[in-house]
């Protein structure tokens, strides 16, 4: 009887192993830059249109051609250029995807491309040296763009990405000039490490 259930359960869990063994889950560190900066907060250093330094990670699950993934982003220095005026510039992002893996251009490929898109918060803290246009505002934002996925090996690969961030209109700023808002693309890169 014993020997039975033993078979039994050994059958049963071989039922849910895959037939393929498969990296499912991924951890995506990522460089980059923002291009065509917008925002609708007091612009003391003159940062609308600037490029600015990116850098975060996602951790995400892909056991097919849809996956999902969670990103955490960072600019410390979006509001900032000289910081003669501005302290505290940064903004960060946190942001729910769904990325869709195109087909397989051949069966020996290992170029990848992908498309994404999703919604999240964008945070952001400004604090100028006289305290008369501070901030901490947190946003709604979507994103969209792709990328591609290069193989390295089946556990490694390299990846690059574009996406465009676009957050919600929020409260008057402190000058009353206009809405706050945040919108830029983003060019980054990285490796994906696979388990």
């Amino acid at each position: 009887m014993t020997r039975r259930l033993a078979i039994s359960l050994l059958l049963a869990f071989g039922a849910f192993i895959p037939a393929r063994a498969e990296a499912d889950w991924f951890v995506r560190p990522l460089v980059g830059v923002s291009l065509m900066t917008d925002h609708g907060y007091v612009d003391l250093e003159q940062t609308a249109g600037k490029s600015k330094a990116f850098f975060g990670a996602a951790v995400g699950w892909q056991p097919n051609a849809l996956g999902l993934e969670v990103e955490f982003a960072a600019a410390p220095g979006f509001f900032r250029d000289t910081g003669d005026l501005v302290v505290e510039g940064a903004l960060s992002s946190v942001m729910g995807n769904v990325t869709w893996v195109l087909p397989r251009p051949g069966a020996s490929a290992r170029l990848r491309a992908y498309v994404s898109g999703g919604a999240g918060v964008i945070r952001v803290s400004l604090r100028d040296r006289l305290e008369a246009f501070a901030s901490r505002s947190t946003l709604i934002a979507g994103n969209a763009g792709g990328g591609i996925a290069v193989r390295v090996t089946p556990r490694i690969h390299i990846n690059g990405d574009a996406r465009y961030f676009k957050s919600q209109f929020g409260d008057h700023d402190q000058g009353g000039f206009g809405e706050e808002f945040v919108s830029f693309a983003r060019v980054s890169g990285g490796i994906v490490f696979r388990f």
